[in-house]
């Protein structure tokens, strides 16, 4: 329901790995909860939860996602975060109980709902129902027709047109909790006596990284390489792009790596700016920051040490940031676009040709690094990207394979230790020599 990629949870790993605190709430209590707290009376029962997220931060948080089914067949997006320290306490005295801390004003409650935030300090937990999101204040805003009118008009997206608040609509795409949201706006726009339909896309960002995604956009530019990014609303925190008629791959299929590694190529080859302090990509998760994820597992702790040999490079470059293979946008005879654009920055080549080749050998495990790079090596080098020497990328793929390890713990993943354990040696492997120590 929220469209990020389904996944075998293991929701209870975070307790078994020494957080003991952050034991997720049991589904019995979380209905209880629902009835007394969130949901008015007569509304539709429960039927079932389904795990569609989670996010454990060690010794921080653990945040984990539901479908709820109702016996009316509708479904709602719950989410619950517990909390290792006291932050659920500061969380109600900001909130005052009224949900100012999620930013929810004005936001309808689902049916069958009275209330959309329930704060729990003697759990240590909050939870809330879709839309709200405290890290998001542009989410409740989305389905707001009238302001995204008044928005269009101010920015001119339309011309003379003007969108039919009423019968425009915005569907969710993508929701990942204090994170990010991605819509497609469904407008109807009317000029006189004609009429006319428009889709968009938006995205929904904390509004400082809308506001580093919006200025790394503008001074890229990229033309025919990404979609157009139209306006921008920074105090919500909303991006409105071109909505590309387009197909895009399954994650799992890295058949255009070559097409991708064009759009990389000719990423990396774009002019870059004089001033560069503000346009440099977030820079990768060190071996060290990642530690707290393995400490718990001996086998673990053993595999991910010794990876200090990993150094970052400078930024010299436009780059993708997260280039993956659902990231990628085919359109027909046209030219491929990328997608997903929020880590956009000044950054290393060698780290968006690594992200694609670990994601290509994180999921067919018996490829080799051969065949995970060649067919995307050959398009870079047709784009116009610059040339990398072997050693150098493979000590970034090195970097992200462990990042892929720490990925499966953090979300959680079933048999998530078994399968951070070959990616580890997978990494140490594939490390050229010096840069791993025994």
């Amino acid at each position: 329901m929220n469209g990020l990629r389904v996944r075998d949870r293991d929701v209870g790993l975070a307790a078994r790995a020494g957080d003991g605190r952050l034991q997720p709430l049991p589904e019995s209590l979380l209905k209880t909860l629902l009835v007394a707290d969130l949901m008015g009376h007569g509304a539709a029962a429960v039927s079932g939860f389904t795990v569609e997220h989670a996010r454990w931060k060690p010794g921080v948080s653990l945040t984990v996602g539901y479908s709820l089914q109702r016996d009316d067949g509708s479904e709602v997006l719950l989410y619950c975060k517990r909390y290792a320290s006291d932050k659920a306490t500061i969380l109600q005295r900001r909130s005052d109980h009224d949900d100012l801390a999620w930013r929810t004003s004005g936001v309808e409650v689902p049916d069958g709902f009275r209330r959309r935030v329930l704060v729990l300090p003697e759990l240590s937990s909050a939870v809330w129902v879709f839309p709200a999101d405290r890290c998001l204040p542009g989410l409740p805003r989305v389905a707001d027709m009238r302001r995204t009118r008044r928005f269009a008009e101010r920015a001119g997206l339309f011309g003379e047109w003007h969108i039919r608040s009423h019968r425009s609509r915005a569907q969710l795409l993508r929701h990942k909790p204090e994170r990010r949201a991605v819509f497609r706006l469904d407008l109807v726009l009317r000029r006189a006596a004609k009429r006319r339909e428009r889709q968009l896309a938006l995205r929904v960002l904390p509004p400082d990284e809308a506001r580093r995604i919006a200025r790394a956009r503008t001074a890229c530019g990229g033309g025919e390489l990404m979609p157009g990014l139209l306006a921008v609303e920074e105090r919500t925190g909303l991006l409105f792009e071109d909505w590309l008629e387009a197909t895009v791959p399954e994650p799992d299929d890295f058949s255009a790596a070559r097409l991708m590694g064009e759009c990389l190529g000719r990423l990396h080859a774009l002019p870059v700016p004089e001033r560069r302090d503000s346009l440099r990509t977030p820079p990768p998760a060190t071996p060290a920051e990642l530690q707290s994820l393995f400490a718990w597992s001996p086998t673990l702790l053993r595999l991910a040490r010794g990876f200090n040999g990993l150094r970052g490079r400078a930024a010299r470059c436009w780059t993708h940031g997260d280039p993956h293979p659902d990231q990628l946008a085919l359109a027909g005879a046209g030219l491929p676009r990328l997608l997903d654009l929020d880590a956009l920055g000044l950054g290393d080549p060698a780290e968006d040709l690594a992200t694609w080749i670990a994601d290509h050998l994180s999921t067919e495990t018996a490829a080799t690094f051969e065949e995970a790079a060649g067919a995307l090596l050959d398009g870079h080098q047709a784009g116009g990207g610059p040339r990398i020497e072997e050693r150098v990328l493979r000590s970034a793929v090195a970097g992200a394979l462990l990042r892929q390890a720490a990925g499966c713990l953090r979300r959680v993943e079933r048999d998530a230790e078994a399968r951070a354990a070959l990616t580890l040696e997978r990494a140490r492997d594939l490390a050229p020599r010096g840069i791993v120590s025994p």
